[in-house]
């Protein structure tokens, strides 16, 4: 759920700038919370996952997002293990 729901606020920012956020993830991050052209905030600097400039998962580790295209991108959760790119990591795209 939490993997959908980060979805969404990336389908929300892109349906007003027509694309992604780009950066790394920090980069990414500080525009869903504020710092675009806008000043829209679609993730607010208090949200109990921000930490340290990055989104963690619910075992307290960082997404990674990977952009696949101006309109595309996989965003994938370590999984309860904490380790990314094994079987439990849950990924969407």
């Amino acid at each position: 759920d939490d993997v959908r729901l980060i979805k969404t606020v990336f389908s929300h920012y892109r349906s007003v700038f027509k694309e992604n956020p780009v950066g790394v993830h920090e980069e990414m991050i500080a525009l869903l919370g504020g710092k675009n052209s806008q000043g829209i905030t679609y993730l607010p600097k208090s949200h109990p996952a921000l930490v340290n400039g990055k989104l963690h998962d619910r075992w307290g580790t960082p997404f990674y997002f990977h952009q696949l295209s101006d309109h595309a991108i996989e965003i994938r959760s370590a999984g309860p293990d904490g380790q990314h790119w094994n079987a439990d990591d849950i990924i969407i795209r």
